[in-house]
């Protein structure tokens, strides 16, 4: 494959926690027909957790071009962030002026401070980048304006630097 992509998980742990977070562990990876792979692991839960001493098996599939979600290379990022699928909803949908993003954030998350929606095409063209201002504590919403796309569909990715957040198909009428 010629593709390099780091996969982290959030975390949010202050600098002042003394605690040790959550430790994750890739068990093994395989690759599919279809050129992707697919990786298996464990998270070992510690004392802050939930389920302390917990070993909570994690599974995942990337395409061939090592994205969770299909066109992430479009993007420009070089970190997937696991963890975050489904942070995204977007209303209405199919939409014909203006799609509305809700992000539903985990609770014990505090999301980046530098955030950009792009809007890719069916092609891998990129067609919309708007940055995120702000994200407050829980849900939020972004308005965008996507009167001027050709009728379609997009995937909306949410990006942070080089990581990949999330993303949302999008079908313009």
């Amino acid at each position: 494959s010629l593709w390099f992509r780091k996969y982290s998980y959030y975390n949010n742990f202050p600098e002042s926690v003394t605690t040790i977070p959550a430790r994750h562990f890739l068990l093994d990876s395989k690759s599919m027909p279809d050129g992707g792979f697919v990786f298996c692991g464990y998270i070992d839960q510690q004392d802050s957790d939930p389920n302390p001493h917990l070993l909570t098996p994690w599974l995942f599939k990337v395409d061939s071009l090592g994205c969770l979600e299909p066109g992430c290379q479009a993007v420009g990022v070089s970190e997937i962030i696991v963890g975050l699928q489904n942070t995204m909803s977007l209303y209405p949908n199919p939409t014909n002026a203006s799609a509305k993003i809700a992000f539903n954030f985990p609770s014990d998350y505090a999301p980046p401070m530098e955030n950009e929606l792009v809007v890719i095409d069916m092609t891998g063209i990129e067609v919309i980048r708007q940055k995120v201002l702000s994200f407050g504590q829980s849900i939020n919403i972004i308005e965008m304006d996507v009167s001027k796309l050709a009728i379609g569909i997009y995937t909306v990715h949410w990006v942070s630097g080089n990581a990949w957040m999330d993303s949302v198909k999008l079908v313009k009428e």
